[in-house]
């Protein structure tokens, strides 16, 4: 693996953690909020607010879910695709090598993916609850 793509794996790692960080330090703060809302309102507004946030939630799932096995497929097509590609004879890496950090690359962006989601819903709400 060459400096570039060790320094671009370890910068896609570093924004996974950030980002599961932030989900992670804002989503009991953010629930907490919505809860007191929930509590202060109407018994009908109450339950339509709690089917709007389960719907939300589902929303959410959906996306990262698609986003995650829209990542693993790609990450498949590209490991079947160097299964057809010639090996050139002076490549310093070896095949294993290659397989190791193609797995790596793979999982990264699959969890990465399926952050995404997370992390922009849960920083929109959050942004919501420090305006309103």
């Amino acid at each position: 693996m060459t400096k570039n793509a060790k320094r671009n794996q370890s910068a896609r790692m570093l924004r996974l953690a950030r980002q599961g960080t932030d989900v992670l330090a804002l989503s009991p703060t953010v629930a907490a909020g919505r809860m007191m809302r929930l509590a202060a309102q109407r018994p009908a507004a109450a339950a339509t607010a709690l089917g709007n946030m389960g719907l939300e939630k589902v929303t959410t799932f959906g996306q990262a879910w698609m986003a995650m096995v829209s990542a693993g497929m790609q990450a498949q097509f590209k490991f079947a695709v160097s299964m057809w590609m010639p090996r050139t004879p002076g490549s310093a890496r070896s095949a294993n090598d290659r397989a190791g950090s193609d797995l790596t690359d793979a999982i990264v962006s699959m969890a990465s993916s399926a952050m995404q989601p997370l992390h922009v819903r849960v920083k929109r709400n959050a942004g919501k609850r420090k305006r309103g």
